[in-house]
């Protein structure tokens, strides 16, 4: 067990040290609020080709997914048991499997490939991903304003039959 965790440290920090050149020069520290409540810590959302990325860890913990580096590789996978986000640090497309948190329906056999214009990367030893996909993955909406330095994040009530 101590080795793995060794290991999945060892993992991030060489992605981190890859990704680290690239990091993007536009940083902006933003309050977070997800349905109403705010998320404390440290949150800085990162623009990059007008595409604004941020810190998985805090929105994912406040669901309680687990983040989980595949060893030796640069595929994540995000998951609370039911809906799971498979991503790879430097790629483009994602999948969305599982049960969709929003319509509680399943995404198929094959889950569902989101084409992402920035790609997941790391960023001081912190995974960041497009806005977008932390939203959909969460079954959220979200809406930024950038004069108040907020991001909003929440969720349109089902219609009922």
């Amino acid at each position: 067990m101590k080795m793995r965790f060794i290991m999945n440290t060892i993992f991030v920090l060489s992605l981190a040290i890859l990704t680290a050149a690239a990091a993007p020069a536009d940083e902006v520290d933003y309050q977070i609020f997800i349905k109403k409540q705010r998320i404390s810590g440290d949150i800085t959302a990162v623009n990059e080709s007008n595409t604004t990325l941020l810190p998985a860890a805090p929105f994912f913990n406040a669901y309680h997914f687990k983040i989980k580096p595949q060893e030796n590789t640069k595929l994540i996978i995000v998951t609370d048991g039911y809906t799971k986000l498979e991503f790879e640090i430097g790629n483009t497309t994602a999948y969305l499997k599982g049960m969709n948190p929003y319509t509680e329906q399943g995404y198929g056999d094959d889950g569902l490939k989101v084409k992402l214009a920035v790609a997941p990367t790391i960023i001081n030893d912190r995974i960041y991903l497009p806005i977008s996909l932390i939203a959909k993955s969460l079954g959220l909406h979200y809406q930024i304003d950038k004069q108040e330095k907020k991001i909003i994040f929440y969720s349109i009530p089902k219609k009922s039959a």
